[in-house]
């Protein structure tokens, strides 16, 4: 069985969703979309996702890329009336298909800004009711009060500046005509294209959605579907680290393992080795050099820089270690970073059989428990706090704190914080955190 997601919200309007389904194809409700949320769909090939409306203030708007990404894994992704139709008209040459007049609008070039289909609406308790009024109804509205001769040219022109003059979430029809008031409109003609507005106003938005919702239900949406352009999606890090994010036993590893530095050096060097060539000595020595051949190849890594270039990555009794030994460390530092690892884990995929994972779960286990019982919100922990404890816990000083967080595989003091802070108290205050990779130390 196919499956429809649609992500829908103010846009539908007090009608809501229509509820009847096409036999083999089931329809899910959604509401507005935020970043990630196509990720989190699991929607397989045949599937079809229509977005409506989608977050783009209060949270991060939905992406680009994961639009990108469903469609070259086969998924059908439509778009119309509001957020859906900004994000149609911009992958529409990518297979994106845009459905009614405001996403025409957009294609042609009609409209540009992200503003023209933003609302302020309520929460999901509250149906996600519309507030305030769509920039680019307001402009349908206003041409249809100038064709019917309710005002003229010029008023219409003054009341669209006055409504794109106020922030969306204040664009109300008495606010957008006291705006115009302090003109000299004829204050007669004002009345009259305010009650014309009060009875009369279209919302575009609701029009476009209620028959791409109709459609969806039913199963008719997807017949309206062209070719796209051949194009190829290019995975990059950061979409990585979205799609498959860390897991929560490995984070705890990397804050508690006592042995995850040593553990974290040789498994990246191991794998640069791997990817520089498809055999090599497993000596220590000779995968340190494999691993360094490959960063050149490769240039990630400029291995002719003196030492120095590399400090902020060292402790300070690395930085007297032969100079071949210091750039393999960095290497393995800022190449396996939590937002540079080279397309795949190798830590996660070298830990994930060992017994570490199941201790480190347990772990996970207990501290939610805790957490459950005795809430704290982690913003409200003092960072100083959380950084003197896990330097006391690493035996480091102040100015090796930065080198060591990289050394475990964070990007820096504030992604440390955020992978630290959860686990803080429990480790302090209840029961001290215990883990060890179970891998031999690094012999470089």
């Amino acid at each position: 069985m196919t499956t429809t997601y649609v992500f829908v919200g103010p846009s539908a309007g007090p009608a809501g969703v229509p509820r009847a389904e096409t036999p083999g194809r089931r329809c899910v409700v959604l509401p507005p979309a935020e970043a990630g949320d196509l990720l989190d769909l699991g929607a397989s090939p045949g599937d079809v996702v229509v977005l409506i409306d989608g977050y783009f203030h209060q949270k991060p708007a939905v992406r680009h890329k994961e639009i990108l990404y469903l469609l070259s894994r086969g998924v059908r992704v439509h778009g119309g009336a509001s957020l859906g139709a900004l994000r149609a008209a911009e992958l529409h040459d990518y297979g994106m298909v845009g459905h009614g007049s405001v996403f025409d609008a957009y294609r042609d070039g009609t409209l540009v800004g992200d503003d023209e289909v933003a609302v302020l609406h309520a929460d999901a308790e509250n149906g996600h009711r519309q507030l305030t009024e769509a920039l680019v109804s307001i402009r349908h509205t206003v041409r249809r009060a100038v064709d019917a001769g309710i005002c003229d040219e010029d008023l219409g022109r003054s009341v669209v500046r006055a409504a794109k003059a106020l922030h969306f979430s204040y664009r109300r029809w008495p606010a957008i005509i006291d705006g115009v008031r302090t003109t000299t409109f004829d204050p007669d003609q004002l009345a009259s294209l305010y009650a014309f507005v009060v009875s009369g106003a279209v919302d575009v938005k609701q029009a476009d959605a209620s028959t791409i919702l109709a459609r969806a239900v039913d199963g008719t949406l997807d017949l309206a579907r062209e070719e796209p352009s051949e194009w190829a999606f290019r995975e990059t890090a950061m979409f990585l680290q979205r799609l498959r994010p860390e897991p929560e036993w490995l984070r705890l590893c990397r804050l508690f393992a006592t042995d995850y530095p040593a553990f974290h050096e040789a498994t990246a060097l191991e794998d640069m080795a791997r990817r520089g060539q498809h055999t090599f000595a497993a000596g220590p020595s000779e995968t340190m050099a494999a691993a360094l051949r490959f960063v050149a190849d490769t240039h990630l890594i400029d291995v002719t820089a003196a030492p120095s270039a590399y400090s902020s990555w060292l402790l300070g009794v690395e930085r007297d270690l032969p100079a071949q030994v210091q750039i393999a460390r960095a290497a393995a530092r800022a190449l396996y970073g939590e937002r540079a690892r080279l397309r795949t884990d190798p830590m996660d995929r070298e830990a994930a059989s060992s017994a570490v994972r199941s201790a480190a779960n347990s772990y996970l286990l207990l501290n939610e428990a805790q957490r459950s019982r005795n809430p704290t919100p982690d913003q409200e922990l003092d960072p100083q706090r959380v950084i003197a404890w896990f330097r006391q816990r690493w035996g480091v000083g102040a100015a090796d704190f930065l080198p060591m967080t990289r050394a475990r595989g964070f990007d820096g003091p504030l992604s440390f914080l955020r992978a630290a802070r959860p686990y803080y108290l429990f480790d302090r205050y209840q029961q001290p955190i215990q883990l060890s990779m179970g891998r031999r130390e690094s012999d470089i």
